[in-house]
This record gives C-alpha cells, sequence and structure tokens, in this order.
C-alpha cells in the first residue's frame, strides 16, 4: 500500500472536524428533547405521587365522597372545569411574564401597572385626590 497524498490526508481531516461538529449538533438537539420530556415525565410524576398520597389515606378518600354527594356530581364538575381553567391560565401567565415568578411578585407588579393607569387616566382629578390639604 503506498502513503496517503497530502490531498487525501486534507480530506480525512475535514471530514473528522464535519462529523465532530455534526455530533456536536446532535448532543445539542438530543439535550434538548430529553430536557422537554424530562419535564413532561417530571409532571406525570407529580400526579402520581399526588394520587398515592391522597389514596394511602382513608379519610380524604371519605371526606371526597361525602362532598361529592352533598354539592353534587354537576356542580363538582363546573367546579374541576373551572379550576383547571384558572390553573391553565395562570400558568400561561407565569410563562408570559418570566422572571416574575412569585406571585407576589406579580400582585405587586399588577399593582403598580394599575396605579399608573390610575393616575393617568384620571388627569387633574388625581392631583386633587393627592394633594395633602
Amino acid at each position: 500500500m503506498s502513503a496517503p497524498t497530502p490531498n487525501r490526508a486534507q480530506q480525512l481531516a475535514y471530514r473528522r472536524a464535519r462529523l465532530r461538529a455534526q455530533c456536536a449538533i446532535q448532543r445539542r438537539q438530543l439535550a434538548e428533547v430529553g430536557s422537554r420530556v424530562e419535564y413532561e415525565l417530571g409532571g406525570i410524576d407529580r400526579a402520581v405521587n399526588l394520587v398515592r398520597g391522597v389514596t394511602s389515606k382513608p379519610v380524604l378518600i371519605s371526606a371526597g365522597v361525602a362532598l361529592l354527594t352533598l354539592i353534587g356530581p354537576k356542580r363538582a364538575l363546573r367546579w374541576v372545569t373551572q379550576g383547571a381553567f384558572w390553573y391553565s391560565t395562570g400558568r400561561r401567565l407565569a410563562q408570559v411574564l418570566g422572571p416574575m415568578s412569585t406571585p407576589a411578585q406579580v400582585i405587586d407588579a399588577l399593582r403598580k401597572a394599575g396605579q399608573s393607569l390610575q393616575s393617568t387616566d384620571r388627569g387633574p382629578q388625581a392631583r386633587v385626590e393627592t394633594d395633602p390639604r
């Protein structure tokens, strides 16, 4: 066998660099997909742990059945549906607000926004209300 020519060595080096770059891209993509799957399965794990915790306490099950009997299945279903709606709305709002993740920060931001809107909407009346006389 003859020794590889410099041209062949350059081709192999180029191919190796290209394959390494491709591997790095695939690793990043796999890490992104893995983190999304981990997030989704984490929610399922929390739900399973919640169900296990509730089912291990017969008092809670009895109280739930009694409450369902008292309020009726239609009203309970309506409450659960509304609760799910408000929960999903709150989660979406938290995603939109981003770094303001604690409820206290969100409430403070909404209060400040409401105060600034009130002071700009009222015009001259706002000065009369805040006048210290």
